[in-house]
């Protein structure tokens, strides 16, 4: 799956609206605009749920955009909800699941039931037809902020 918008912190808190019926119009603006060309097209719900999904895994998401990204992918048509589901490492989980018809994909995401934090994000086929190339998983083992830059480039120990 193609991370087609990844925006910053302050562009998370100044163009996202958290009323689900204006997010949900954002979410399909900042979706076209970052993937003019897709691989398929994709109805407005498509890119309305792609896009929630994909703004989800972002760490600098504030709990009010977290709670209305959720509302507005549980109000979509098509999305199913597992409040008892484990993520691949067996912690409990909230999966949230929708299949893109355009895509032949099954994309789901499991939240942490404490605070909404993404645990998982995975994409599978469900046709014949999707390309297994756009296939896999994500596991979030940790997500922190902090105010200091390292002084040690963390990839060069």
């Amino acid at each position: 799956m193609v991370r087609a918008y990844l925006p910053t912190e302050a562009q998370l808190q100044s163009s996202d609206p958290t009323q689900p019926a204006r997010l949900r119009t954002a979410l399909i603006a900042q979706a076209s605009a970052g993937n003019p060309h897709p691989i398929a097209p994709q109805t407005p719900n498509d890119l309305a749920v792609t896009q929630a999904i994909d703004t989800l895994w972002n760490p600098l998401v504030q709990p009010a955009l977290r709670a209305a990204l959720v509302s507005v992918i549980a109000s979509s048509s098509g999305v199913t909800t597992d409040a008892h589901a484990t993520d691949s490492r067996g912690r409990p989980s909230i999966e949230i699941s929708y299949e893109d018809a355009a895509l032949g994909m099954r994309l789901s995401v499991y939240l942490d039931p404490s605070d909404g934090a993404v645990l998982e994000s995975s994409e599978q086929p469900y046709t014949v037809t999707a390309d297994p190339g756009l296939a896999g998983h994500d596991v979030y083992l940790s997500h922190y902020w902090t105010d200091t830059s390292p002084t040690v480039n963390p990839l060069h120990q």
